[in-house]
């Protein structure tokens, strides 16, 4: 039971990623950048331990098959949306770049390779290809990041609603709280 709880609440800190991003100007709880990271690593651990909560059980019943099979598809989803989100262009320092502001640092980038000093040519020719790179399969990314939201939410909320379901049912009629407070 211990495991449960422990994923659920993985699961449901999850969420503070969602809500950061909401609050656009609550730039005091830190960058998003490190939510997601934040987000990642709940998205990993929680399902584990749910997965060994469940004893290892690969086939459930009933309505918490429904549930188990919803978070394996949101932890399964999640990844190919972090790989998806990871081919968006970028600047040096990892923001995220429009395609105005990537336009303009490949200018730039072009004139340092002409007139630049030979140390920085290296790294500024590093950075071009890269970028270049990111600016051709950004389209298809940012519809694929598109799609994958229209799957993933919708999906993760169905979890959601599940577990919440769930832990009531084993409050209420499994007898968890007299096996809590024994712990």
């Amino acid at each position: 039971m211990l495991l449960g709880l422990v994923g659920t609440a993985l699961m449901v800190a999850m969420l503070v990623y969602t809500l950061r991003k909401v609050l656009v100007r609550a730039r005091w709880l830190g960058p998003t950048s490190a939510w997601l990271h934040f987000h990642i690593v709940c998205g990993v651990g929680g399902p584990l331990c749910i997965l060994l909560h469940s004893g290892l059980l690969v086939w459930p019943r009933g309505l918490i098959a429904v549930g188990f099979w919803c978070m394996v598809a949101v932890a399964l989803s999640g990844g190919f949306g972090r790989y998806v989100y990871g081919l968006l262009p970028r600047a040096s320092g990892g923001r995220e770049l429009c395609w105005d502001a990537a336009q303009a640092r490949l200018a730039d980038l072009r004139e340092v390779l002409v007139l630049g000093s030979p140390a920085e040519i290296d790294t500024a020719a590093e950075e071009k290809l890269r970028l270049e790179r990111a600016l051709k399969i950004s389209g298809l990314a940012r519809r694929l990041f598109r799609y994958w939201h229209l799957f993933h939410r919708p999906i993760a909320g169905a979890m959601y609603v599940i577990v919440a379901l769930h832990v009531a049912s084993a409050v209420l009629f499994g007898g968890s709280l007299a096996q809590l407070a024994q712990l």
